[in-house]
């Protein structure tokens, strides 16, 4: 079997990587190795890297000092197993490396899922270390695979906020508005509250991306960063996808007591010197899809939670189409390319980047 590759981050600048090469492993006892083909780059993966101070994601997946293993959401297939009740050949979905190929322990076996056990993976919540068994998953769809590698995490974080907001009465509040509304998340999460009459969803968008957001027709109202002002001073959640402080200052400045609760979600524009806390008003809050998934688990039961996302899902995923094109790129040199280009900030909105191995 040829040698492993693994695309390595420097944790000290997340836009300089490495391509490392390992000799591939046979699996010990109850252990599989797999070969990972089919993966999505999106600017979820750019965050992961950013917020890895606060969030351990550079944890998942071991790599050399001072260098981190970016995760990212995709496809794979057993090549080796040593693990009872899971056979080569199998085809699996979850949050693998920027890498070829991943020893792992499955552990909690089930017709549809397992978890990897490994000791290092236990920081994070169950969500990161679960692995579907497409086989046996009713929202596998082989043709739409590229757009599953895309979409599906995204949409976890969507649906999530979405189901959070809502069981939250929305804080009382009559609008929310979304920054980087061109952002995958962003408009997913407008599409969701489309599907609410009580709520307004405003999108805060560059000059560049208005057509774009515009064309989504899934906002209620689209202003640009420069006239946020436009604003209607009503009680607003905001939802911030760009990670800009300084949009967040001024809108902040603008809504006054308006604004009632403030999310912080993502990270389309980030900044590595921009520490900026906002003197008054509410708080920042960082919000942790899969640590909040996991309370309405608890609060709504799995299996009530799961018909209700599969629904959602099965609807967004056949709309994809009309928001997005997929462009498939093969080999390690385009999983670098991809990442680098998204880490340097050139996002086109209308497509996402699939890289097979």
């Amino acid at each position: 079997m040829s040698d492993a590759r693994h695309v390595l981050v420097d944790r000290t600048d997340i836009t300089t990587t490495r391509i490392e090469r390992t000799p591939t492993l046979e699996p010990a006892m109850g252990e599989i190795l797999v070969r990972i083909n089919r993966v999505a780059v999106t600017s979820n993966n750019i965050t992961y890297a950013v917020v890895s101070d606060r969030i351990p994601y550079f944890e998942l997946f071991p790599a050399p000092p001072g260098w981190g293993r970016v995760p990212v959401w995709g496809f794979g297939d057993i090549v080796a197993s040593n693990a009872p009740g899971l056979e080569p050949g199998e085809r699996l979905y979850g949050f693998w490396p920027m890498s070829t190929h991943i020893l792992m322990q499955p552990d909690r076996i089930s017709s549809r899922f397992f978890i990897d056990g490994a000791e290092h993976r236990a920081q994070l919540p169950v969500v990161y270390n679960s692995y579907s068994r497409v086989a046996t998953d009713e929202t596998y769809e082989a043709h739409q695979e590229g757009r599953i590698a895309v979409f599906r995490p995204l949409f976890l974080t969507a649906f999530t906020l979405d189901g959070f907001m809502s069981e939250a009465g929305f804080f009382e509040a009559e609008q929310v508005v979304v920054s980087s509304a061109s952002s995958k998340t962003a408009w997913i999460l407008a599409y969701l509250l489309a599907r609410r009459s009580s709520i307004t969803t405003v999108a805060l968008t560059s000059n560049r991306n208005h057509g774009f957001v515009n064309s989504l027709d899934l906002y209620d109202a689209v202003h640009e960063y420069d006239d946020l002002h436009q604003i209607p001073a009503a009680p607003t959640v905001y939802v911030d996808f760009s990670g800009n402080s300084a949009i967040r200052a001024g809108l902040r400045r603008h809504l006054g007591k308006s604004l009632v609760h403030d999310y912080a979600v993502g990270l389309a524009h980030w900044d590595p010197d921009d520490n900026h806390q906002p003197a008054s008003g509410p708080a920042p809050t960082m919000f942790f899809a899969p640590a909040q998934f996991m309370r309405m688990v608890e609060r709504q039961g799995a299996a009530h939670l799961w018909l209700a996302y599969a629904d959602a899902w099965r609807g967004f995923l056949a709309s994809t189409d009309r928001y997005t094109r997929i462009i498939e790129k093969n080999g390690i040199d385009a999983l670098v390319d991809a990442y680098t280009s998204l880490a340097a900030g050139d996002v086109d909105p209308a497509r996402g980047v699939v890289v097979r191995f």
